[in-house]
């Protein structure tokens, strides 16, 4: 899990906006950040809503995060 999210942190701006279009990817990578923090809370729900409203819902929202922070919709990590 770790190596996932961290290889998902490094990669280039390109590809995470590749993986945009590829929304179970960051799906993952959110349950993945969910569980190292120990979070199974609210921001778990969040996850879980994102992924049911993935098109276009969460599509749109990771693009604009992705394009304006370099990540993902992972506002619980700040």
């Amino acid at each position: 899990m770790e190596g996932f999210t961290k290889w998902m942190d490094e990669t280039s701006l390109v590809l995470k906006i590749i993986f945009c279009i590829i929304d179970p990817i960051y799906t993952v990578y959110r349950v993945f950040k969910c569980i190292l923090a120990k979070d199974f809370g609210r921001n778990f729900v969040y996850t879980i809503i994102l992924f049911i409203l993935s098109w276009p819902v969460g599509f749109i929202l990771d693009l604009i995060c992705v394009i304006k922070n370099g990540r993902p919709s992972v506002w619980f990590l700040d």
